[in-house]
Parts: C-alpha cells; structure tokens; sequence
C-alpha cells in the first residue's frame, strides 16, 4: 500500500464480519474517559500484511485512517479483501486542501463506509468541513512509545496513541496483563471499539450488539490465551487456535473454537 496510514487500533476479538462499522460511529463526540477497564489504540502505520498478522495474532481489529489521496486510484481488489477480512473499519486522515466530499464518495464506491476522521493539525476549515459531511473526530489522551508503553497502567479508559514501533510491545503487554494475577478476581483491560467512547449530548451512545458481542469474546477468549501463554513460547509468538470447521462462526462468534 502506498503513502502513510494511520490506524486507529481498537482491540477485541476477532469475530468475522464484513459490515462496515464507521458509520455506525459518525455524528458523535469522542469523549476518551469511560469504565476504567476498557482502552482503545490509535496507531500510525501502513497497513501491511505483517501488521494485520500481529493485529490478528492479538485479536485486535483496527479503524484505519487513510489520507484522502487513497481513495484517487482504484486499488487492488485483493487488498480491499484483505482489509475487510481483517475487520478494518476506515476513517479519514484530513490534509489541507482535501475534497472531503469527494473522498468520501470514491470510498463508498470501494465498499468502504467512513465515519470518523482525525489530522495531525487544527486545521479549522477542514475540520469544519468534515464535521458539515457527517464524520466525528477522534483525538487521543495519552500516547504511548516503547520506552513509556508501561503508562497504560495508569491510564485505562482512554484514547491511546501508539508508536508504530512499540505496537507488539504494547499488544503482549495487554495480554500479559491480563494473563497475571489470580482469576477470577483479577481485573482485565479489556481493548475495546471506538463504539464504547461515543456520546451524543453528553450521553453515552448505546454500543451496537454485535460490539459487545466481540468484547465478551475477547475476555472469553483469555483462558485459552493465558494457557497458551504459560507454555515454552516466546509471547506473542504462538499460532491462534484453529477454528471448528463444523461450526458457524459468523452466526456464533462465542462458540467454543470460533475465537
């Protein structure tokens, strides 16, 4: 993929399902506080098969934002494939002079529903614009490099932006996390959608069904994940375990197997 992404990482587990879920978090305010166990990621990387192998190695699917100029040229079918295989939701990464309008055109025609955006500077025409088309902006509250990735326990319920290179560290620590301690009585961070971070009027907007679904997978997935953990492996690095072939995991995303 050409040109620099930025992806707005929200780790849960992965449940299959090409439904684009941008949309769902458009014309809203991204409020980065909230229950204290719940922590979304936002990340500045490329899109690259590497990446998505780690961010599925962690069950953690992401909202990309890709700069508008994505959208200008058709683009490999097997790369949008790819992306909505990997549960990627899009947003937008304003730059000045963007025809936002248009861009969120040539993204719907992709398949590509986009709800959200984000720019690295206050760009206050831009935003205004984005605002006028629908799309709410996301901002982060704590940002987090491999050297202070250890903050995030002090920091839950937050917006937390990641750099590029400490990503797996990140990722393993969360799970580490997770995996320390005496269950049931330990208390998990649970990696969570942008869904959980949305209020509209000063009230929380309700979190779509399926959203939910996918964050109780992720915690009912930590038993397998933490006795993975536990054997000679290095972290992170064991395989995911291998789906049922007889069960419906689209309809049955907390079926025993499908996580």
């Amino acid at each position: 993929m050409r040109g620099p992404a930025l992806l707005l990482l929200t780790a849960l587990c992965t449940a299959a399902s090409a439904d684009p879920l941008d949309a769902e978090l458009a014309r809203g305010t991204m409020r980065a506080t909230g229950p204290a166990a719940r922590v979304a990621f936002v990340l500045d990387a490329e899109p690259t098969p590497a990446l998505l192998a780690l961010i599925a190695r962690y069950n953690v699917p992401v909202t990309l934002f890709v700069p508008s100029g994505y959208w200008d040229a058709p683009r490999d079918h097997d790369e949008l494939a790819l992306l909505k295989r990997a549960e990627i939701s899009i947003g937008l990464r304003i730059e000045r002079g963007d025809d936002i309008a248009a861009t969120l055109e040539r993204a719907e025609r992709a398949g590509f529903a986009i709800g959200t955006f984000i720019t690295r500077r206050r760009l206050a025409t831009m935003m205004t614009d984005a605002k006028r088309a629908g799309l709410t902006e996301v901002t982060w509250s704590l940002a987090l490099t491999r050297a202070n990735r250890g903050v995030l326990r002090f920091a839950p319920g937050a917006i937390v932006r990641v750099a590029p290179e400490a990503l797996a560290a990140v990722l393993d620590e969360v799970e580490a996390m997770n995996c320390s301690g005496s269950a049931p009585a330990r208390s998990i961070t649970t990696p969570v959608s942008l869904h959980y971070f949305v209020h509209d009027r000063g009230r929380a907007r309700a979190v779509p069904d399926h959203v939910q679904e996918r964050t109780a997978a992720y915690i009912h997935s930590l038993a397998d994940r933490c006795e993975d953990r536990a054997h000679d492996r290095a972290p992170g690095d064991y395989p995911a375990r291998k789906r049922a072939p007889d069960l419906n995991c689209l309809d049955n995303p907390l079926a025993k197997g499908c996580y």
